[in-house]
């Protein structure tokens, strides 16, 4: 899933800001309690708006690359970032 990942990084990085966690790092251990993170699921995709609200569901498990890159166009468009 990280070519996927790293493909819409490419394709969106200008509009969007990517942020990777790792989460076996115990100094993230608070960021992933305020995110809602369940440690028993990888990956975890959060969608994140520019006032720093989670927009929607979180993605949980692997995901296909359409179904990722709708979602963060969607997250784009309700923002206003990028138009339909």
């Amino acid at each position: 899933m990280a070519p996927v990942v790293h493909g819409l990084e490419d394709k969106y990085g200008d509009h969007v800001n990517f942020v990777f966690i790792d989460i076996d790092d115990p100094a993230n251990e608070v960021l992933q309690d305020e995110l809602g993170y369940l440690r028993a699921w990888r990956p975890y995709i959060f969608f994140i708006n520019s006032e720093g609200e989670i927009v929607g569901d979180a993605l949980i498990g692997s995901q296909p690359g359409d179904v990722l890159e709708q979602t963060l166009i969607d997250v784009l468009v309700a923002d206003g970032v990028i138009g339909n």
